[in-house]
């Protein structure tokens, strides 16, 4: 019989970058949206975020796709993260 051990996971981690507090990885926790990753991230400069225009890049099949996020908008489909997007909160101006 073959026993696999396992030592340690695969880094799940998203960036997360712009105008948030503390930009940097962040480790992708389960099912986590942009909002709860800004979160993680410090939270959004209130004077200086547009978190209306937030945008997620993702690779997928050797493109780079980009996702824009309204999290002003509360009737929009919930979007769940995936390991290594890159999300983005511009600025207000």
């Amino acid at each position: 019989a073959i026993k696999v051990i396992l030592r340690q996971r695969a880094a799940r981690q998203i960036m997360v970058g712009g105008e948030v507090m503390q930009p940097g990885a962040i480790e992708l926790a389960g099912s986590m949206t942009p909002l709860e990753a800004i979160m993680a991230a410090g939270g959004y400069k209130r004077l200086s975020a547009d978190i209306s225009k937030v945008v997620v890049f993702r690779q997928m099949e050797g493109r780079r796709l980009a996702t824009r996020v309204d999290l002003m908008n509360p009737d929009q489909e919930p979007f769940f993260l995936k390991p290594n997007d890159v999300i983005y909160v511009p600025p207000s101006y």
